[in-house]
């Protein structure tokens, strides 16, 4: 073998105990060749990659990286003799080089910075002399916190790298593996301040970023949980929507089935129908109806018992044979029904069914109301409700065979199934109309998986699917909440995309990060700044706080001219103190703890009175009377307090006196007897209290004694009165007076104010009860009286007051007067008449139950039976004043759907003539057709339009007006008949 060539290690440490600038030199040349060539091989990737996509970013990236190669590249000329030249180099070329990737790469800002910082750590480590390694850990913390917020608040796009991510932690690593043979060999040096900044920067900045990044997940779930909130209130309010408008319409139908001009015409034999007065009134109905019903109503139809159609709003549809339908099969079992989706047959448009059964008044099957929708409006629910939860976001409505039924989300999409369905399934669909004719391809959408979540897990109510399966990019998974509906098998489901979430989430995380980066940049610097004023005498003050921690109490800790010295000074205080205290303590104990343990018996006391105040508000609470209110509270508080007098001053509605309301006492019940009174302001304590609403204590001592000159209370010693103060406003006063003197105090006062807040809340709420009851009884006076007024009304329209049955059937007459109608009548009671209560009398057995609406009598059933000796069971009578109430309601309910009929044919003859009007911009014209069309409307004789325009002044004449000027006043008159 031939001579070895020795070769030199990368890292010649020299001994820690001979450095000198050349041996520093040295080190710092041989670790920014390590640190130049990692950077040379980062510069040289980001050029070729440049190459490869020229786009701006990787462009300056690789310019970017060659600027900071050279800047760092010029620490190892020989030209420097300075070694702490050579580490400021190394730090600008770096910090340069990790600010341009914070800058133009994505999501890297947090990963350049913290390399930045491992970096300036390592250098300040093992720099080994105190500025420099100041300089660098300076340097490090304040380009760090640049570097992080050009990186957040420089607003440049920026690109993403591929394995960016596996590079960064790899630098870090490389950096922790060369501190740690450093730690092992001994070569790292630094200062006290060196470590307490770095120090204050681990216990600050870890910590920071580690609740930073809890945080992102926190706003990141958060963000997950409100849009799924919102998206599934977005879709609950939606299927409440559809929801809403299908059991209305189907409650809608089921009343307008009940109508009787429905059965009266069905009843009819069929060659009897065709024009016949009750199939006018239908058709009126029908036509009033449809004008009330939305726009979406195709027609209204009538249905006869054996399936066929025999009336309908729409002529084609008279003559069919429904009877095969799922909605007649339904109805005869006296339901009401709502059809699925049906196309049709011909022009292949959806359509939806609700139909209600007709039932006469013998309860029998007479029938079926039919209504048909155009199936569109569900596709306008939906689209009156998008953006619900925020802008790009739809509602989309399936049923149980997941045809889209609506979608506001991709409207070509309408009327198509989610997922290709069984071909059985869809035969027998297409055979009942339940699905549209088109071909194969074009009836299904390729949502598989989500008709597959709906199919299998009915519970679910949040998730997530790609409307367009070839799309895998994040922008393309859509967030849907699914709503299903109580009326129908039919589901909502409430589309978002994630880009919403995306954006809101980085926005956040963004507000999050800047806001960390700002925090730790302020406790860097902070840090700093303090650490150089405490290295020096921490070490002295340490010693000193370990002796006096050890107990040994004579020592005092030297004192310097800083912030610490006087920190040391308050050591020496609180020795002395410690030492004083010490001596002092046992006494303080005892002394404290007779104070205790008279506190415990003042507070036991104080307590079992807030126990008592508060049991006697609960038991004055109940009532509901003002009088009651204040002589319960006068009572209690004297028996549950021992009080000599208790009373209870209210101010008269002049403000001028405090009357006495209430008293327990004998002298007090004297006072009550000649209304006794004070002035407020002037006499007396309470005279005090309800002039200023201040409470106050009056002894048999002092300037107060003045005050106990009352004859009917001799032996009042001491009193107390406190102000009931009411929405900011002096109501009355608590006279509270006691035989002993000096039995009131502050406290008393504090805590007998609680009772007269209760007292004064008691008394509001009892006035305010007294005012509802009365209001209450006001507003069944008023509606009793409108009913009167109504159905007054109703009597004197109608032709026939007196409907009688016969052998002949039910025939109208003129009003039936006879003494038993009107004792019914005055008296709002039932009237029987028979052998029992009128013993030998020879009169029919006669039977009289009012009509009663809400305590009003509108009517009477009068029954009368031949047979005198007929006696009215108990049974009869409820059961014919059961039938008086149904009657009642149903009267009331045809009085108002005549209103409501006849106010639909007012508001359509209006709006006929108003669209006449508006037909020409001719004023004269307007006005003729105006005049012409009220005219025909109201059958006037004559009818006149007169305008009365603004004077003309007298020295411009009068202009020309067409011809119709009438008079000075300038009025212009247009006249029909």
């Amino acid at each position: 073998m031939g001579n070895s060539v020795p070769t030199e290690p990368i890292f010649n440490l020299p001994s820690r105990s001979n450095l000198s600038d050349a041996d520093r030199n040295g080190f710092i040349i041989q670790f920014g060749i390590l640190i130049t060539s990692m950077m040379g091989l980062i510069a040289v990737a980001f050029l070729a990659l440049a190459v490869r996509q020229p786009v701006m970013q990787h462009i300056a990236l690789g310019a970017a990286q060659g600027i900071a190669l050279i800047i760092a590249g010029t620490a190892l000329l020989p030209v420097w003799k300075s070694p702490s030249t050579r580490v400021y180099l190394l730090l600008v070329g770096f910090s340069s080089m990790m600010l341009a990737l914070a800058i133009l790469a994505k999501d890297q800002v947090i990963s350049a910075a913290l390399v930045n910082l491992a970096f300036g750590i390592l250098v300040s480590s093992f720099a080994g002399f105190d500025k420099t390694s100041e300089f660098a850990i300076t340097y490090s913390i304040t380009s760090s916190w640049i570097i992080s917020l050009a990186g957040l608040l420089v607003p440049v796009e920026k690109v993403a790298l591929a394995g960016i991510d596996y590079a960064v932690p790899s630098i870090i690593g490389i950096f922790v593996m060369i501190y740690l043979t450093l730690l092992a060999m001994e070569w790292i040096t630094a200062t006290l301040r060196v470590r307490l900044i770095l120090g204050s920067l681990a216990i600050v900045i870890i910590p920071l970023f580690t609740i930073s990044s809890i945080q992102s997940i926190l706003v990141q779930n958060s963000v997950t949980e409100r849009l799924s909130g919102s998206l599934s209130t977005a879709a609950s309010q939606v299927s409440g929507v559809v929801d809403t408008w299908l059991a209305n319409t189907r409650d809608s139908i089921s009343r307008q089935s009940s109508l009787p001009v429905l059965a009266n015409y069905l009843v009819l034999p069929p060659p009897d129908r065709n024009n016949s007065p009750q199939e006018k009134d239908v058709l009126i109905g029908f036509q009033a109806l449809s004008k009330l019903s939305q726009d979406y109503l195709v027609s209204y139809g009538l249905v006869d018992r054996l399936g066929n159609v025999v009336l309908d709003t729409n002529p084609a549809e008279v003559g069919k044979l429904d009877g095969f339908t799922n909605y007649y099969t339904t109805s005869l079992t006296g339901k009401s029904y709502i059809s699925d989706i049906i196309f049709d047959e011909i022009e292949n448009r959806p359509y939806i069914y609700i139909t209600s059964p007709i039932i006469n008044s013998e309860r029998n099957f007479m029938g079926i109301l039919r209504a048909k929708y155009d199936a569109r409006i569900f596709q306008f629910l939906l689209e009156e409700n998008s953006n619900l939860s925020g802008l790009i976001t739809y509602p989309i409505l399936v049923d149980e065979n997941f045809l889209r039924i609506g979608d506001a989300f991709e409207f070509t999409q309408i009327y198509k199934t989610l997922a290709p369905l069984p071909a059985a399934l869809a035969k027998d669909l297409k055979a009942g109309f339940r699905l549209p004719k088109l071909e194969a391809a074009q009836s299904t959408s390729r949502l598989a998986e989500l008709a597959n979540t709906l199919r299998n897990t009915p519970n679910t109510n949040f998730t997530a699917v790609r409307f367009n399966p070839d799309d895998n990019s994040d922008s393309g998974l859509n967030y849907v909440s699914i709503a299903r509906l109580t009326n129908k098998p039919w589901v909502v489901l409430y589309t978002q995309s994630s880009m919403a979430f995306t954006q809101l989430t980085n926005s956040q995380q963004q507000t999050t990060t800047l806001f960390t980066v700002i925090l730790a940049g302020i406790v860097g610097l902070f840090a700093m700044v303090i650490s150089g004023s405490l290295t020096q005498p921490i070490a002295h003050l340490t010693k000193t706080a370990e002796r006096i921690t050890a107990g040994d109490l004579s020592v005092n800790a030297p004192i310097s001219n800083d912030e610490v010295g006087v920190l040391a000074n308050a050591f020496n205080v609180m020795t002395a103190r410690l030492r004083q205290f010490i001596g002092e303590l046992e006494e303080r104990v005892l002394e404290r703890t007779s104070e205790l343990a008279q506190r415990n018996e003042t507070l036991t006391i104080r307590s079992r009175q807030v126990q008592t105040i508060s049991e006697v508000a609960r038991t004055i609470a109940s009532a509901h009377q003002v009088e009651a209110v204040l002589t319960q509270v006068t009572r209690l508080v004297s028996e549950r307090f021992g009080f000599y007098h208790v009373g209870i001053f209210l101010i008269d509605s002049n403000h001028e006196y405090a009357v006495l309301r209430a008293a327990n006492s004998e002298g007090g019940k004297l006072m009550l007897a000649r209304q006794h009174k004070l002035s407020v302001g002037q006499v007396g304590i309470v005279g005090y209290v309800t002039g200023t609403g201040l409470p106050r204590i009056a002894t048999d001592v002092g300037t107060d004694a003045v005050f106990f000159n009352n004859l009917d209370l001799p032996s009042t010693r001491s009193e107390m009165a406190l102000p009931l103060i009411g929405s900011g406003e002096v109501i009355g006063a608590l006279d509270v007076q006691s035989n002993q003197a000096n039995a009131f105090t502050q406290a008393d006062v504090e805590l007998f104010t609680t009772l007269a807040d209760q007292i004064t809340t008691a008394i509001s709420s009892s006035r305010i009860f007294e005012e509802t009851q009365h209001a209450l009884e006001e507003a069944r006076i008023v509606h009793q009286q409108y009913l009167h007024q109504e159905w007054t009304r109703e009597a004197q329209e109608k032709l026939h007051y007196t409907y009688e049955y016969t052998p002949r059937g039910v025939v109208a007459r003129e009003r039936l007067v006879s003494a038993e109608i009107t004792e019914v009548f005055a008296s709002g009671q039932p009237l029987v008449h028979s052998i029992l209560q009128h013993p030998g009398s020879a009169e029919p057995a006669t039977l009289g139950i009012p009509i009663k609406l809400r305590g009003e009598t509108i009517g009477i059933i009068h029954l009368q039976d031949s047979n005198s000796d007929r006696e009215w069971a108990n049974e009869e009578i409820e059961t014919v004043q059961s039938i008086a109430d149904q009657v009642a309601q149903a009267l009331e309910n045809a009085r108002l759907f005549e209103q409501t009929v006849r106010r639909a044919e007012r508001e359509r003859k209006v709006l006929e003539i108003t669209s006449k009007i508006r037909s020409t911009t001719d004023p004269k014209k307007m006005l003729q057709i105006a005049v012409e069309e009220l005219q025909f409307a109201l059958h006037a004789s004559k009818t006149q339009v007169i305008l009365n325009p603004v004077e003309v002044p007298a020295n411009e004449g009068h202009s020309s007006n067409n011809g119709h000027s009438n008079g000075s006043n300038g009025n212009s008159q247009l006249t029909k008949g």
